[in-house]
């Protein structure tokens, strides 16, 4: 009897010691490295996909989860007969649906976590080569339901298409057979019922007319800002990996022979697209944006003279407005959508909030050309800020020092310890545990992007990885820190008072103090 209590107890205490960030928990598709022959040898290879599942505890194909180590987790899979086979793996969260799972070659094993650890990568340095590439698949409602209550998972979410954003006419290659579509000749796409997915007409091509859709699964850019762009067929569900390089009304996209993005190149793509876009007049002589609002953030692209949004929900339309007039803070504009269907004027009101960060507000849209869409003040009382970050951050003072913890006075389910590093003023770590037992189910690590004030509140911005951002609504009042997560948009109007289940309520350990923010 005591011999099974000390293996139950030794079993949760194994299994709550690694835990795998919340963040990556999902169900994927993994290409396999076995390819189906094509009839005549001609064309491209049918390509065979295994499911891999990520839980807070384990990775199928891979085993359980033994250590964390860094950015790292070294995961051991046990096999009948033979020792636990040992790997490091460094999982890299490319955009929200494509997870890089950076390993050593497949096959080597080792028998001890020592031996592994010594082979993790270094994840500043990892290149698109090293290790897998992993596709968050879509769940239908029921499936995704039951699978997030048990394991936490999230399913794929809807992904921008930009920079093919909009109608084009389309010039097709396919480099090792004599297929091709030549621009002007009908082959035309466009992205116009849905941002996320690109729908193409191939017509008058040296082969039969047919339509494609391709479903946007996501894009990122590597430490050489080589754009990468994933989709997947929708007829097939075969994905497929791209790079993108953009010309003056024209996007090149070269695509690879499947999934892996390794070595791929103009040279080396199985075939390419060419998307032909043309000015189309305005009816309004045009003006720059100011250069501090300009640049290339998370969900909008803001070059000389034109806004264009990156649209990330399902069944978005994608945008773009024009500058019209410039004041001080704010931009009237003309917007429209991508396909060419006029939205109207309206005023733009911008604050950078750092050098990361900037928010906006928008006026409602008319048909009439008047600048007093800007200059009038008022209208701006009810209107919620935007939030975007730019692609390239750096770190940003938290505004916030110290150690807090939930008090033991508190009923409640869960506890919290905050961490705002004295050592690197933009670190902020969470752990949460229960309350009860000390067992801890849950830690994520930030980095503050942005941190000002807002009345009597802090407002901190704050992300992980590349794709995770939170906003962290903060408010001290008699010795206690009250912190609100909203999501990747600052809500203001926070009640502190109502719905505490969801917000933390901390004493501080250590002393404690916040930055005289602007």
């Amino acid at each position: 009897m005591w011999i099974i209590v000390v293996i139950l107890f030794s079993f949760e205490n194994f299994c709550l010691s690694c835990r795998i960030e919340s963040s990556l928990h999902g169900i994927y598709r993994k290409q396999s490295n076995n390819l189906m022959p094509v009839e005549g040898g001609v064309g491209r290879q049918s390509i065979i996909y295994e499911d891999i599942t990520l839980t807070a505890t384990s990775i199928s194909n891979y085993g359980d989860c033994y250590t964390k180590y860094g950015p790292s987790y070294i995961m051991g899979l046990k096999r009948m007969g033979r020792p636990i086979c040992f790997r490091c793996l460094t999982p890299i969260l490319l955009s929200q649906n494509v997870l890089q799972l950076a390993h050593q070659y497949e096959e080597n094993c080792y028998e001890t976590e020592k031996e592994a650890k010594m082979t993790c990568f270094d994840s500043a340095l990892v290149t698109i080569s090293d290790g897998a590439l992993l596709f968050r698949r879509f769940l239908l409602e029921f499936n995704k339901f039951i699978l997030s209550f048990l394991l936490g998972t999230s399913d794929e979410q809807a992904a921008s298409c930009s920079p093919i954003d909009g109608r084009f006419e389309v010039s097709y290659r396919m480099n090792d057979a004599a297929l091709s579509c030549e621009s002007g000749d009908g082959t035309t796409a466009n992205n116009c019922e849905s941002s996320s997915k690109i729908q193409i007409q191939f017509k008058n091509c040296s082969f039969p007319d047919f339509d494609m859709t391709l479903r946007c699964v996501g894009s990122w850019r590597d430490r050489k800002n080589q754009q990468y762009f994933i989709v997947q067929n929708e007829e097939n569900e075969e994905y497929r990996c791209g790079i993108v390089i953009e010309e003056t009304n024209v996007r090149k996209l070269y695509f690879a022979n499947d999934s892996s993005c390794s070595s791929l190149s103009m040279k080396t793509a199985f075939d390419s697209y060419y998307f032909h876009s043309g000015a189309i007049a305005k009816p309004f002589a045009p003006c720059a944006f100011p250069v501090w609002m300009q640049g290339e953030f998370d969900s909008m692209r803001v070059s000389s003279n034109e806004l264009q949004y990156l649209q990330h929900h399902v069944g978005a339309v994608p945008l773009i407005s024009h500058c019209v007039k410039t004041f001080e803070d704010r931009v009237m504009v003309f917007s429209e959508t991508k396909c060419g269907e006029p939205l109207g004027y309206h005023c733009l009101l911008f604050n950078a909030r750092s050098q990361n960060l900037i928010e906006f507000k928008t006026s409602v849209p008319t048909d009439k050309s008047n600048t007093s869409i800007c200059t009038n003040n008022t209208q701006w009382d009810n209107v919620p800020w935007f939030s975007s970050v730019v692609l390239n951050t750096s770190p940003y003072p938290c505004g916030i020092f110290g150690t807090f913890s939930t008090p033991k006075t508190l009923d409640q389910d869960y506890c919290y310890d905050v961490v705002f590093d004295c050592n690197d003023s933009s670190k902020m770590d969470i752990l949460a545990y229960h309350c009860n037992d000390g067992v801890i189910f849950d830690s994520k690590s930030y980095t503050c992007l942005a941190s000002w004030k807002h009345d009597d509140v802090l407002l901190i911005y704050a992300n992980r990885g590349t794709d995770e951002k939170e906003c962290f609504v903060t408010h001290f009042q008699d010795g206690k820190l009250y912190v609100a997560a909203t999501g990747d948009q600052c809500e203001r109007n926070i009640d502190f008072a109502k719905n505490q289940e969801l917000i933390m309520v901390l004493e501080e350990k250590r002393e404690f103090h916040s930055f005289n923010l602007k």
